[in-house]
């Protein structure tokens, strides 16, 4: 049998990661490849890391978009949260041809972007039974056979920890330098319109944890907030050291010490964020608590920006 042609568009980091092993998959089958990963958005890093021939694309209006849409036999497209010129570009311009298009999701909130709303693909794939009801509920008009449950392969990985989570979470705290202290894990948000208020509110937890023993710990911040300004990264990290400091509280920056992202959660005592994949999948594998730093302009942004109502 003639192997068939797929073509991913990816445009940041979590967009890209969930199509590599689909990808990968694919050509073990003999099937084509073909990726356009956004000039704009950090998936490019993946294709690379990952030795993946790709296709950087800057100038989406000199770009002959048609051609690869054309060379297709399906077309992947991930619903990232940033980075989606291109994304956009290339679903508006399948709709109405013989090309199926298939929307895919590294987190399960990404379906409800008011800019996905406008997007008429011919099917979605969603991670678990809920999620498919949540992109359901934003599509009533969409055939319930065109909505289907694949999972996800960061979300699947991290299941495989749940029967050793406690061998996990006891071998990372003893590298990690934590005893009987409790330690909360801050994930900063990647969106450039709410990270300020993100540090905003998790300053005010780490005054609260001045009060107890406790150690307070962050994973770097993601690199897209380097698109704000340069230099914004080692500022963030810098005044939170500084909060930190000027309250008595133990900060350690893991991001040097390459420890899985899951496995940190499960080290920890309390996961603070405004909601992130890592967090999700650290309440779906039965770790610590998540509290959710919700305030005016994060709830205003999930509302209009992702339809979503309270309690979000």
């Amino acid at each position: 049998m003639a192997g068939k042609r797929f073509l991913f568009v990816s445009g940041d980091i979590g967009g890209a990661k969930s199509q590599v092993p689909v990808a990968k998959l694919l050509k073990s089958l003999r099937h084509e490849i073909a990726i356009g990963a956004d000039g704009a958005g950090k998936g490019i890093d993946v294709w690379m890391q990952e030795k993946f021939d790709f296709r950087v694309i800057n100038d989406i209006d000199e770009f002959h978009i048609e051609d690869l849409i054309a060379w297709s036999d399906l077309i992947f497209v991930s619903t990232c949260a940033s980075a989606t010129r291109l994304v956009e570009e290339v679903a508006k311009k399948c709709f109405g041809q013989d090309v199926p298009v298939v929307m895919g999701a590294d987190g399960f909130f990404n379906h409800g972007f008011k800019k996905w709303q406008a997007v008429n693909a011919n099917y979605w794939f969603a991670i678990t039974k809920g999620h498919a009801q949540a992109i359901r509920a934003l599509r009533p008009n969409l055939p319930p056979e065109c909505i289907i449950v694949v999972g996800q392969p960061a979300f699947d990985s991290a299941m495989d920890l749940i029967s050793r989570k406690e061998e996990i979470r006891l071998n990372r705290r003893n590298q990690l330098g934590i005893g009987a202290e409790k330690a909360a894990l801050w994930w900063p948000t990647g969106m450039g319109e709410l990270i300020e208020e993100d540090i905003e509110m998790v300053k005010a937890a780490i005054e609260q944890l001045s009060k107890m023993n406790t150690i307070f710990m962050m994973n770097g911040c993601h690199p897209k907030l380097e698109n704000v300004r340069k230099g914004y990264i080692a500022d963030i990290i810098s005044r939170i050291s500084d909060c930190c400091r000027d309250h008595g509280v133990k900060f350690i920056n893991t991001q040097s010490m390459k420890i899985p992202l899951e496995e940190l959660g499960l080290a920890s005592d309390v996961i603070l964020s405004i909601t992130c994949t890592e967090d999700v999948k650290i309440t779906l594998m039965g770790g610590p608590p998540v509290v959710h730093l919700l305030g005016p302009t994060t709830r205003e942004w999930m509302e209009n920006e992702l339809l979503l109502n309270p309690p979000y």
